[in-house]
């Protein structure tokens, strides 16, 4: 599949909602008993909000279909997802390899029992530095914190 990776620059409203709707559709798919906690305009609203302090990097395919996408600032991965279709195809691999480009080390949270997500970030050299009952996370869910050292 050929994928485009874009960085986002400007504020889209109606793109935040797409981001939005890929996002609670990813959770779903990969932890469908995740409580869901916020309205798909609220995480629109919270996504939009990461925009000027973080990079957004949206993955399309050739017709433009948005497929996924990473949010990451200087220090840490904060979201990351894709499309259910668009799983396993090396996009998150894509996405994941564009926010480690600068070569700086980069750490990120993770639910414990998506275990496809820790398997994939292990293999991409990210290691667990810390696990938690989930007592600091919305959800209240076990989660683990990964850190990768940065390309060198």
């Amino acid at each position: 599949m050929s994928v485009r990776l874009e960085r986002l620059t400007a504020v889209d409203p109606q793109l935040f909602r797409r981001l939005a709707d890929l996002f609670g559709a990813a959770r779903l798919a990969a932890m469908p008993e995740l409580p869901v906690q916020h309205t798909p305009a609220e995480n629109a609203e919270y996504l939009q909000g990461c925009l000027p302090d973080s990079e957004i990097w949206l993955a399309r395919d050739a017709q433009d279909a948005l497929l996924g996408f990473i949010v990451f600032d200087a220090d840490w991965i904060d979201h990351l997802y894709l499309a259910p279709s668009a799983w396993r195809q090396g996009i998150g691999t894509q996405l994941v390899l564009r926010a480690l480009a600068d070569g700086r080390a980069r750490q990120l949270w993770c639910f414990q029992e998506n275990r496809s997500a820790c398997a994939f970030y292990e293999s991409l050299g990210f290691v667990a530095v810390e696990s938690t009952a989930g007592e600091a996370n919305e959800e209240k869910r076990p989660d683990v914190r990964y850190r990768h050292p940065g390309l060198h």
